[in-house]
């Protein structure tokens, strides 16, 4: 036949094969030249042929027949509304191509507009058409009209439900809302400052927000796309701050908070304070004294020198605020640890194989906002898929089960690989296989609903338990030594990558798409089809920066705004870089300019393409990343510098021994730096193997010397420095505790394949060890450390099952100090019950004092 027949639900469909229809057309219309149906069908003839103005006559003549034919016959109708539909998409992609030649066409387009869909096809194509020719108040004006449309359409939605994705262009989606704070932005930022300020008033005047008119969900959803609209321009931070109010009154501090660190982010130091007191003052009349209390720390920790509103200096203004009743278990500074002689007690922990549990810290790769570096963002190791925030003690604070769905389906079972970023109180963590984001707000009322949302970025596998089958580990060490590590699939790409992390969005990689979406919710902002496989990604509030593995020094560069494309920029290599800061890579190469070996370490801005700061280093250095904005560097000849990573400032110094490292580790303290060295000559036990690595315990190899060095200062504390052989130490140490834990396994070579454990407990006040256990049974991989500070007591669960009470006393106790502690060369199926003499000071209540081969470090 010359057609097919297509049967829906709701509707037959025609669909004729194109040389039959053009014979009918020629025919019907040497018939009748006046045919409306053979001038429709020649019209879209033409349109297919890419005939664009003859298509449009054909329809023109077609719609003017049919409105004198219409009247009552129903099929005339159709035909008509189908003739002036077809009339409408041509005029409109004339008018998106050719936008200066047929302007006029708008006139005739309106009356053809008989969907909401299509009435904002229109208005979006006007708006970028006087856009793109300089009329930036009539573009505004159809910007303002799809927003009117887009708003009726979302009305009896709330604003967690999101909006629906559009095609704008052959590879992007975009939701509506994003659409039309992007083209704003760009008509403001294109502008002149007088015309900027009008159209700003505008957009302004033309959002009217009201709670008593309109009620507390749209007003709120109206004063979220009003700060959306505005973005970063001065009349937004009235509007934010309002926001800020109305999100805290509500209940909703993980949004409210998001958008003080967007304020603090774009703010003088002064503003930062001053606004950050303002919202801490709300959440205190609210009651909610934990979020409050988070404020005003850092306030304190980051502008300590600004003066705030009533001319109160910040030392003064929190001073005040920890004399009260509600802030004194957050503000006050903890009471100092007795510094006696230590007293240990063992229990049996009992633990089965569901109870087992080691705290390993996922790497916090951003830090934006209130987050207390005191904390620690953690997972269980164990069978169980818990996320935790833990105290300065290791007490939990917030305990999540990544289940959110009853299927506890991604588990990982290498957290190391897994990372996170934080932005506000929000927490989006990267596990390989699936993106989560968790509510870390402490609420005054309990919660059950931290998981905010899940995506999943692998390959989809039909499986009830997904556990990062088909990924695996990569890692590269940078010419300072910094391990990169990220899980790659069976191809060697990079997988769940996490780019730009903020208010703006949370963007992200599946497979061949760009997705960005809601910090909050989860919902799709937008999406991009045309970006490579397993792209390296990072960015900012405003730019996402993915670099395909194509070409891995250079990035193709997106709005994070509506995912639009920027542009090109030259970009360092993931391999070479060390972290990233934004749009900036912390990166290291070779030195060419220097006359001995050397390399730079260095910050690139990679949208300007400029060094902000380089400083070179001798070749044999080795580095260590401490939290997310400094690093430590420890040159050949001992030379130890931190730097501030943003700014290249040294902000502590200090001469340790010269030693050739492989490794070098550094864990921040309130007031130290506890640095752990590894020698570059040490090629571990020929006749035992040593285990670094528990199944479940996350630790760094050390076999070399460890110092504490003063934050303030940059001296050292300690007498001398500990030195140890074959330890391992856990990433996880308490930052509240006065304690440093290393570990390590012990497996023999032959015979019965005895495993023993090693523990080694160091007071960071003097070096001296206050629990060191060489000869425990190995049970199960189990690796636990808190403390009570109001009991003045701390609590080791170790691999023998067995949990470590340490006393911390007044009593006197043996002058003693750092200790080194040698290789264990007995092999484990060897090793006797016979107990060591104790060293002096060292009181192992109930235990065997089994603490052989221990002796004074040696002078420095």
């Amino acid at each position: 036949g010359d057609y097919i027949l297509s049967l829906a639900p709701d509707m037959l469909t025609c669909f004729y094969k194109r040389g039959a229809l053009q014979k009918q057309v020629q025919q019907r219309l040497r018939a009748n030249p006046q045919d409306p149906w053979a001038l429709r069908q020649q019209g879209a003839i033409h349109l297919s042929e890419g005939k664009t103005f003859e298509g449009v006559k054909a329809l023109r003549q077609a719609i003017d027949r049919y409105t004198v034919l219409a009247g009552n016959d129903s099929l005339s109708k159709a035909e008509l509304r189908a003739a002036r539909s077809m009339l409408a998409a041509s005029l409109l992609q004339l008018l998106r191509t050719q936008f200066a030649d047929h302007q006029q066409l708008a006139q005739e387009i309106t009356p053809l507009l008989e969907t909401e869909q299509q009435r904002a096809e229109f208005h979006r194509v006007m708006a970028e058409g006087f856009g793109q020719h300089g009329d930036a108040m009539s573009a505004l004006q159809h910007v303002l009209n799809l927003a009117k449309i887009d708003a009726a359409k979302q009305e009896p939605l709330p604003w967690e439900e999101g909006s629906r994705l559009e095609r704008v262009d052959g590879q992007r989606q975009v939701a509506c809302n994003r659409w039309i704070s992007a083209i704003i932005q760009q008509l403001v930022s294109s502008s002149s400052p007088e015309s900027s300020a009008q159209l700003i008033a505008k957009v302004v005047n033309e959002t009217p927000a009201s709670a008593e008119r309109d009620g507390p969900a749209v007003y709120l959803t109206q004063l979220r796309q009003l700060v959306s609209n505005l973005g970063i321009h001065p009349r937004a931070v009235d509007a934010r701050r309002t926001l800020i109010r109305e999100l805290i009154g509500a209940g909703d501090l993980a949004e409210a908070i998001a958008h003080l660190s967007f304020l603090q982010s774009h703010a003088t130091a002064s503003q930062a304070a001053r606004w950050t007191a303002e919202v801490a003052e709300l959440l205190e009349n609210h009651q909610e004294y934990a979020e409050a209390a988070r404020l005003y720390r850092q306030i304190r920790l980051q502008w300590p020198l600004e003066t705030l509103e009533d001319e109160q200096s910040v030392d003064e203004y929190v001073a005040r605020k920890e004399q009260l009743s509600t802030f004194s278990t957050y503000l006050r500074a903890p009471r100092p640890w007795p510094n006696g002689a230590t007293e240990v007690t063992a229990t049996d922990a009992r633990l089965n194989a569901a109870q087992l549990q080691s705290a390993v810290p996922f790497r916090v790769q951003q830090s934006t906002g209130p987050w207390d570096d005191s904390q620690t963002l953690a997972a269980d190791s164990s069978r169980q898929p818990r996320i935790m925030v833990l105290d300065g003690a290791g007490q939990p604070i917030i305990e999540v089960m990544n289940d959110r769905n009853g299927s506890n389906k991604y588990v990982t079972q290498n957290v190391e690989l897994s990372y996170a970023k934080i932005y506000g109180n929000v927490a989006v963590i990267s596990l390989g296989q699936e993106i989560v984001a968790v509510d870390l707000s402490q609420n005054s009322q309990p919660r059950s609903d931290r998981i905010l949302w899940q995506h999943a970025v692998g390959a989809p596998m039909i499986a009830s338990r997904i556990r990062f089958r088909g990924l695996a580990s990569q890692q590269v060490d940078t010419l300072l030594g910094i391990p990169k590590r990220s899980h790659v699939d069976s191809d060697g790409q990079l997988v769940g990558r996490l780019g730009s992390v903020s208010v703006n969005g949370v963007c992200f990689q599946e497979l061949g798409e760009l997705h960005c979406v809601d910090l909050l919710t989860g919902r799709h902002h937008w999406t991009r089809s045309d970006v490579d496989k397993g792209c390296e990604l990072f960015g900012d509030d405003d730019l996402l920066f993915a670099v395909s593995p194509e070409d891995r020094e250079l990035a193709r560069v997106f709005s994070t705004q509506d995912g639009r494309e920027l542009g090109h920029r030259k970009v360092v290599p993931w391999e070479a870089t060390c972290t990233t800061l934004g749009r900036w890579q912390l990166y290291v190469s070779p030195a060419t300019d220097q006359q001995t070996p050397s390399v730079n370490l260095a910050l690139y801005d990679a949208w300007t393409e400029k060094d902000l700061w380089s400083q070179p280093f001798p070749v044999m250095s080795k580095s260590c990343l401490i939290g997310t904005d400094e690093i430590a560097v420890v040159q050949p000849n001992g030379a130890f510098q931190v730097m501030n990573i943003a700014s290249g400032r040294v902000v502590v110094q200090q001469q340790l021994d010269a030693q050739s490292l492989s490794a070098v580790h550094v864990h921040r303290f309130p007031d130290r730096y506890i640095v752990a060295t590894n020698r570059a000559d040490y090629g571990g036990r020929q006749t035992l193997r040593y285990n670094v690595l528990g199944t479940n315990i996350s630790a760094a190899e050390v076999s070399g010397k460890i110092y504490a060095i003063a934050r303030d200062s940059g001296s050292q504390l300690w007498k001398k420095p500990v030195v140890v052989e074959d330890f391992a130490m856990p990433t996880y140490q308490p930052t509240g505790l006065p304690a440093f834990t290393l570990l390590k396994l012990l497996q023999s070579s032959s015979r019965g394949q005895r495993t023993m454990a090693s523990a080694l407990c160091l007071d960071i006040r003097d070096g001296s060890p206050i629990f060191f256990e060489r000869n425990l049974s190995y049970t199960s991989a189990n690796f636990q450390i808190s403390g009570v500070p109001s009991l003045n007591m701390i609590n080791l669960t170790l691999p023998d099952n067995k949990v470590y009470t340490i006393q911390f006393t007044t009593n006197p106790r043996s002058e003693q100090g750092p200790v080194e502690i040698p290789a264990d060369d007995q092999d484990p199926d060897d090793k006797t019950e016979e107990d060591a003499n104790p060293v002096p000071g060292l009181n192992l209540k109930g235990l065997p004092a089994r603490l052989r081969n221990l002796r004074p470090g040696p002078e420095r």
